[in-house]
């Protein structure tokens, strides 16, 4: 939305505004679905998965770059604009679809001194 919003600086600011909120609120959900699907593993997924979703902060400039290089048009940023619109929405849709929720089975151990009866100490 903010590649149409013109030179409404209010209108821009809002927007990025709520959408900051909103990303907050995701990632609220986002972290602490490691726990319900893994609670033994959480730290290593929320460590594999941050390190993944740090590649969109290295790669961004480059794109962005790439794109607005020699074309410093509202075009361009629209089409930036875009390209992350998609991508959040991908991921969004993909999330909704393939997550459950439920606890993973790897995720139970098994303790191999675990005995049904009494025992003497």
């Amino acid at each position: 939305a903010i590649g149409y919003m013109g030179c409404n600086q209010f209108r821009a600011v809002l927007c990025c505004i709520l959408a900051v909120g909103f990303l907050g609120l995701q990632t609220c959900g986002a972290i602490i679905s490691h726990l319900d699907i893994a609670s033994n593993y959480a730290g290593t997924l929320v460590g594999i998965t941050n390190t993944l979703a740090t590649i969109p902060g290295f790669v961004g400039p480059y794109v962005v770059g790439a794109i607005t290089k020699n074309n410093q048009t509202i075009e361009a940023w629209r089409l930036i604009f875009n390209i992350s619109a998609g991508i959040g929405a991908f991921g969004s849709l993909a999330y909704c679809i393939l997550f459950n929720g439920e606890e993973q089975r790897w995720n139970r151990i098994e303790h191999e001194n675990d005995t049904n009866g009494p025992t003497n100490t």
